[in-house]
């Protein structure tokens, strides 16, 4: 499946998804990622949050990999409360933010015109080990 969305075939993985889900199998969190980023992936960010409403009603438990993919689905939508509110569930379960949702982060809160909270996520993200370039602090700065 993920081929599928590397190669643009995003008919493919929904027909996989289809068949999987008629054939009587449930469905793990890797699937429902991977077809979340398919959706995301394609621009159909409507329907990956249908994907998300449904994971999120079977009880699947989120890892990290899930967590990125609907940080960066919302981001897409700029839609900066739901964005916050799963880096904030992605840290209460656990998890360590990877470089690209501290980007992903201050790319949303950037367009907002949410500059203080940006420098705290970039001090969050440099405390983490993470380094900016140097366009990204230099936005900051002004």
């Amino acid at each position: 499946m993920k081929i599928c969305i590397r190669l643009g075939r995003f008919e493919i993985v929904e027909g996989l998804y289809d068949w999987f889900r008629k054939s009587g199998g449930n469905p793990s969190v890797v699937m429902y990622t991977t077809l979340i980023h398919c959706r995301y992936s394609a621009n159909k960010y409507r329907e990956a949050i249908d994907m998300l409403w449904e994971m999120e009603a079977s009880n699947c438990l989120f890892d990290l990999p899930a967590y990125r993919v609907f940080i960066k689905l919302f981001v897409a939508l700029n839609d900066l409360s739901r964005a916050a509110r799963y880096f904030s569930k992605l840290k209460e379960a656990g998890f360590s933010p990877t470089f690209d949702i501290y980007c992903c982060l201050i790319k949303v809160y950037m367009a907002s015109g949410r500059v203080a909270k940006c420098k705290d996520i970039c001090k969050e993200a440099e405390m983490a080990g993470f380094r900016f370039d140097e366009h990204t602090l230099l936005k900051l700065q002004q």
